[in-house]
């Protein structure tokens, strides 16, 4: 599994992406994404991987929902009060 590593953590990451969208909302989901997929590489910082997360997850929702009118929820449905996804 060695050489396969990283293909498998990123295709996991990919994967934790599309399901967990839907119920934990774009910024959570990209955040998720970023985290495992980190783990495919050698060079892992928790610090550094938390704020590429942040980055990512801002950078996605304004690209996405704001930018495009992508309709995805941006929070999960914890946070009723939180902004909704543009319609």
């Amino acid at each position: 599994l060695g050489r396969l590593r990283p293909l498998a953590v990123i295709v996991l990451a990919v994967v934790l992406f599309a399901a967990l969208l839907m119920p934990l909302g774009l910024v959570l989901a990209t955040a998720v994404l970023v985290l495992v997929s980190t783990q495919a590489g050698d060079a892992f910082r928790m610090r550094d991987a938390l704020v590429l997360a942040a980055g990512l997850s801002v950078l996605a929702a304004a690209v996405f929902v704001w930018g495009l009118g992508v309709s995805a929820p941006l929070w999960p449905a914890l946070f009723p009060s939180a902004t909704p996804a543009v319609h």
